[in-house]
């Protein structure tokens, strides 16, 4: 497997012995093969890398089976970065980056590569640039220009180079190349056969990505703040619907390390512990971080092959252990819930209802939800949430079929009244579990007079009503503070970091677009041609847009724009407001028959916005000041909590339901 960088903490402990298995029925041993220093790569049963001969760096190359070594370059120009991969045809590719072509002083590199099988070195790259970090696998390699953050990748197939787009690191694998997204921080994937470029994490300005590896499928990063505090994270990359595994809470290291590796099922990166550096790791499929070494001595990583950890030994060589996890449930911090009681109970095609009261649940099974008798499986677990950031306010529910939903069920799940304070229940919802310290926000329905959370849910899952009770320093005793913190318990909204809000910054018609249809529980959509020509798919807002768009939230302009990053003005917030509750077909309540003329500048409205401004006026969403409704102002990111807040309660009748 490739490796790349990152770091992480210890959740789960596990234990790792030394082995002599081989690696694909291959390997001998990794402590046969003498660590040669430098930047070290390794795939499958080859290793480069780089070393000083005589003054100059070189890149060699090992068959890690065969033993056999070889001098890739002899030229007397710095080297970089090397990686070796190997093409569908089964040729031994190595890439580096060689400033042979340029001055040493200057800030150019150029891309070479080197088949193993021919001898032949090629230069990649068509026109020079500052080119690093190369990737290599299968019948591709990519890199980027670290000056115009242009991409570029090459086919080995035909010997053409491509530009893909604009960001930073990209890393190639099975065709895909996952890379750091210039506009916010976060992460994109593009399909290298489709050419299409997919959002894989959106960030606020207040966070970056800073490192990260690909598997291919899995991705795996290190997260930073503005305070230099760390966190690790993991997600499927090409899933439709990412779940994000916080893999370690948010702090600050002593000592950074950019070890990093990853496998086909685990992770694995550098972190100081007790004073010393220790390889962590993380199992890809259950999102658990574990300890994978111990003792007193630094430990240098260098790859995961298959279920080996391959690091520098004491003494000078690569030495490989095997991953052994122990018992999860054994192990004190692995962090289990208690069950405390569980019922199980059949239920054919025609549907019923599963209702405990000792429980607190109701499980509402519509006809054909099952084309057979199927067993359902109810447990419920005290003690489930170990997040300090949500308060659970009832008992939360596993619940298992043996075979899949057809159909939607309604989950209803009670909370205790008695827990929340004054305006809470508004901030309620229900979540499923991912894993310890993971909860994926789900939404609901409110029932105040019950006190009860209700779903539809068509998958198995861990659920439970939280409250995520967040609140901003900038925001107490302002004017529209209970909305913005109810906006936020149900995340349409957040901070601009984690003590702000920033309630009077302006917003743009991109952001207020995302705002509504989260406030929908609508999707993000990423079709292959975006409906607006200054809106592509490297825009972070372009999945949201795109979903107003299908929505019929938003238009565009008669030149078939949108302009996202414009400050959106009152009057089109007013008119997506009400395309948002006319959307389907939704009955308004008339609050008021204040006519437009009342307004000292009814006359500043835009033609085309008037019906809609007299709406958002007639039915409460918006109120005009000292007679005027201000059609032409911009909004701010509190005016926009308000009114999204208002609409919510107007679609659910006073409540604040959201699905």
């Amino acid at each position: 497997m490739k490796k790349t960088l990152i770091s992480v903490i210890s959740i789960c402990l596990f234990f790792i012995g030394a082995t002599s298995q081989v690696l694909g029925s291959a390997i001998k041993s990794f402590s046969d093969v003498e660590y040669m220093g430098g930047e070290t790569d390794i795939y499958s049963n080859h290793m480069v890398w780089s070393s000083t001969i005589d003054g100059s760096k070189q890149i060699f190359y090992k068959n890690l089976v065969t033993g056999d070594s070889k001098q890739i370059t002899n030229t007397a120009s710095p080297k970089e970065s090397p990686t070796v991969g190997e093409t569908s045809a089964g040729d031994i590719i190595i890439v580096w980056t060689d400033k042979r072509n340029h001055a040493k002083t200057d800030a150019l590199w150029d891309v070479y590569s080197y088949k193993l099988l021919t001898s032949e070195e090629k230069k990649l790259n068509s026109v020079a640039g500052q080119y690093v970090a190369p990737s290599v696998h299968g019948n591709y390699s990519v890199w980027h220009d670290l000056t115009s953050k242009k991409m570029y990748v090459y086919h080995f197939t035909n010997s053409q180079e491509e530009l893909i787009g604009e960001g930073s690191k990209p890393v190639v694998f099975d065709g895909k190349v996952v890379y750091k997204n210039l506009a916010d921080g976060g992460l994109k994937l593009y399909d290298i056969t489709t050419k299409q470029h997919h959002t894989i994490l959106e960030l606020p300005y207040q966070k970056n990505v800073n490192n990260f590896t690909f598997n291919g499928k899995k991705v795996l990063w290190s997260e930073e703040n503005l305070d230099g505090e760390i966190q690790y994270r993991l997600t499927d990359a090409v899933a439709n619907q990412r779940e994000i595994i916080d893999l370690s809470p948010m702090e600050k290291p002593k000592t950074r390390y950019s070890d990093l590796a990853i496998g086909e099922n685990y992770g694995a990166w550098v972190q100081e512990k007790n004073g010393v550096a220790q390889i962590i790791g993380a199992d890809l499929q259950s999102g658990r971080a574990f300890q994978m070494t111990s003792g007193t001595t630094n430990q240098k990583l260098i790859s995961i092959e298959q279920d080996l950890v391959v690091m520098k030994g004491n003494n000078g060589k690569l030495d490989s252990k095997k991953i052994t996890p122990l018992n999860h449930q054994n192990s004190q911090s692995s962090g289990q819930s208690e069950v405390s009681n569980m019922i199980t109970k059949e239920m054919g095609p025609e549907g019923g209802i599963i209702e405990e009261g000792d429980l607190g649940l109701k499980l509402m099974i519509p006809a054909n939800a099952f084309s057979k008798q199927t067993k359902i499986t109810i447990k419920k677990i005290s003690g489930a949430n170990k997040d300090s950031k949500f308060v659970q306010v009832g008992d939360s529910f596993e619940i298992t079929a043996d075979q899949p939903f057809e159909k939607n069920a309604i989950l209803v799940i009670a909370f205790d009244e008695s827990k929340l304070k004054a305006g809470q229940s508004k901030k309620l919802a229900v979540y499923n579990q991912k894993s310890q310290q993971q909860w994926e926000y789900m939404g609901g329905r409110i029932d105040y007079e019950n006190n009860n959370v209700q779903i539809e849910i068509k998958n198995n899952g861990h659920y439970a009503a939280l409250l995520y009770d967040k609140t901003f320093s900038d925001i107490q005793r302002h004017w529209a503070q209970y909305e913005i913190e109810v906006l936020t318990s149900h995340w349409i909204t957040n901070g601009m970091n984690d003590e702000q809000f920033k309630p009077n910054h302006q917003l743009t018609r991109a952001e207020f677009a995302k705002m509504l249809v989260l406030s929908q529980g609508l999707n993000p959509i990423s079709p292959t041609k975006g409906s607006f020509s200054d809106v592509d798919a490297t825009h972070w807002g372009f999945e949201w847009i795109e979903a107003a768009k299908r929505a019929e939230i938003i238009n565009g302009n008669a030149n078939g724009m949108f302009l996202p990053n414009a400050k959106v003005t009152r009057e089109e917030m007013m008119t997506m407001l009400v395309r948002t509750i006319e959307k389907e077909n939704q009955t308004t309540i008339n609050k008021t028959q204040i006519p437009l003329s009342s307004f000292n500048d009814a006359d500043k409205i835009s033609d085309w916005a008037k019906p809609y401004v007299e709406k958002a006026i007639q039915t409460g969403l918006i109120q005009g000041a000292n007679g005027k409704v201000n059609p032409l102002s911009s909004s701010t990111r509190a005016e926009a909590a308000v009114v999204i807040y208002r609409l919510i309660e107007q679609e659910n009748g006073g409540g604040m339901n959201v699905e």
